[in-house]
Formats: C-alpha cells, structure tokens, sequence
C-alpha cells in the first residue's frame, strides 16, 4: 500500500505538470488524495483487498470531464451533445448523446476499470457506422476530485445509475426507447450482464472481455473471502456474494432478449473461460465468440481478428435490434 501511495503521489504531481491548463484544482486533489490514502495505509491483507473493490478505481484525472470535453471533436465527430444526468442520491453524471439520422437503435456504453467516456467513445465508433446511437457516461468515481471519501462507487450505485440512466433516457423525444441496447467493457460487461437482467428496457446486452461474478471477487482461501465481503457490507451496506450480483446467476434472466459474449482468446485479464461460464448460464438467444490472438477488449485493435468482430457485431444486431 505505500508503494501504491508513493506512485499515486508521483502520477498526480506528474499530471499537474502537464494539465496545468485545465480548471480543475489539481492542488486541492492532490491533498485530499493524500490525505484519504495516508488513511487506508494500515490496512490489513483483507482490508486492502476490500479497498481494490469499494475504494476508487484510479487516482487517474484524465478521465474528469474538464479534461476531456472537446475530445469527439478530436475524432472528427462534431455531433454530440454533452449530458448530466442526475442521479437519485443528488450526483450528476457528465455524458455525451452522439445521434444519427434514420438510428436503428440506441446503446448505453458502459466503461471498464478505470475507463472514462472519451476511451469508450473511441472503441464504439463502430456502433456508429453501423448507424446505432450512442450514449457514453462517466460512472461516479469520475465525480470524487471534490471529496473523494464522499464518491466511492459500489456494484449497487453504478446499477442503481444505469436505472437512473435509463429515466432520464425515457424523457427524451429524440430516442426510441423500443430500441435500446447496453454494451459494457470488462467490469462494464459484468455491469452490463446485471443491469440487463434487472431492466427489461435493453432489449439487447453486449458484454465484451467481462469477468463473471467469480473472477470479481473470487478471494481465497473462503475464510478470507468472507472477511473481505465483511468489510464491504460495513462499508457500503452491499453483500457483494449476494445472488443479486452473481452475474452467473443472474444472466439467464436476459433471456428472451438476446445476449452477445465477447472474449479475446489471448486474454489473460478476463481468460476466455468466463465467457464460457456465461455461455452455460445463459438462456436462449445467446452467443459466445472467442477472437483468437485478441488480447483483452482489444479485438478491434487486433489483426485477423477486427473483421471477424465487426462481422459478428453487425450480423447479431441486424437480427435481433434493426
């Protein structure tokens, strides 16, 4: 752990450095960064494995909205319209809607561990062509620059938000909410899996390079596995070993709306096999593609494997959201 404060304190100076345009108070983050850190710094080995889950999920600032505002622009789309979404414990979640004319269809891109809204519009631009629009989100942790101790995230706040998410979507005249799809990248994926079988909304779920329930907190031996779950519930009131967030358990109720599992066969974050647990689980309509070569969420990025990926994308939602 003070080894992790020691590159945390040196990331953020370093950023400070180089973001020094921005209007964020880099100082005023980088104090209360330490000064919450300097506070987990006599954890316990099952307290510190509690923190990687309940606490943030980087110290990155890149990711904070002022920092990445003109980013669509960067990419050359200049159609998009930035969201705050509120949510029902009073946070506001930064978004951008990127619309297209004659829209198949609608999908809420839901980001990966530490990923922000910006690396998430990159990687769907794909959707884009393909003429679905987007809906890319920072999830909350991204609000902590303020009072970080006030923004830690849990599984049951980032759910509750996609919820929220979707209300505010349901108030919009320029979104067919008969055609909504949600995509997640890795943790989003697992994210994805439990939203989409809790909200009946998303007629479709897309979960790419996601862990199962098991690979999330999967703490041995299961004495110190319960100790960390412990911790958690103390401090979120959240029983992360609950049937509520076993994503094994809880993707058969997708079903009848389509589910698509994507894993890159050289993964070794997210090893294929979790795909295959989901496969087992799931209930019809369901499919499971391995990329082979591709590392992990980076089909796209790899060769051989990036057409095979964009096929299969295309061809289950010109079957199942057209």
């Amino acid at each position: 752990m003070k080894k992790f404060l020691f590159l945390t304190l040196i990331f953020l100076f370093t950023l400070k450095i180089y973001c020094s345009d921005a209007t964020t108070d880099f100082a005023k983050i980088e104090s209360d960064w330490k000064k919450y850190l300097e506070s987990t710094n006599n954890f316990s080995a099952e307290e510190e494995a509690a923190f990687r889950i309940w606490g943030f999920e980087s110290p990155n600032l890149n990711g904070r909205y002022d920092n990445i505002k003109d980013f669509p622009k960067k990419i050359k789309i200049n159609n998009y319209e930035h969201l705050q979404m509120p949510t029902r414990d009073g946070l506001t979640l930064d978004g951008w809607f990127i619309p297209v004319e004659n829209a198949k269809g609608t999908f809420l891109i839901v980001n990966w561990h530490s990923g922000d809204m910006s690396q998430l519009l990159t990687y769907t631009r794909v959707l884009l062509k393909l003429n679905y629009q987007l809906i890319v989100y920072n999830i909350r942790f991204w609000n902590y620059a303020d009072k970080p101790e006030q923004f830690v995230g849990s599984i049951k706040n980032d759910i509750n938000d996609i919820e929220d998410i979707l209300t505010y979507i349901k108030t919009r005249k320029d979104i067919d909410t008969s055609k909504l799809g949600i995509m997640g990248f890795s943790r989003g994926g697992y994210r994805a899996i439990l939203a989409g079988a809790k909200f009946s909304d998303f007629k479709v779920v897309i979960s790419d390079g996601g862990p199962t329930s098991e690979n999330m907190y999967h703490w041995q031996p299961k004495e110190f596995r319960e100790k960390v779950a412990n911790i958690l519930k103390e401090k979120t009131g959240i029983d992360v070993l609950s049937d509520e967030f076993n994503s094994e358990l809880q993707i058969a109720k997708i079903s009848p709306r389509p589910v698509l599992l994507l894993y890159g066969g050289a993964d070794n974050l997210v090893v294929p096999e979790n795909g295959k647990k989901y496969q087992q689980k799931a209930k019809q309509p369901k499919k499971l593609m391995i990329f082979k070569g591709a590392g992990h969420c980076n089909a796209l990025n790899t060769k051989g494997a990036r057409e095979i990926y964009i096929k299969t994308i295309t061809e289950f939602l010109n079957k199942y959201l057209k």
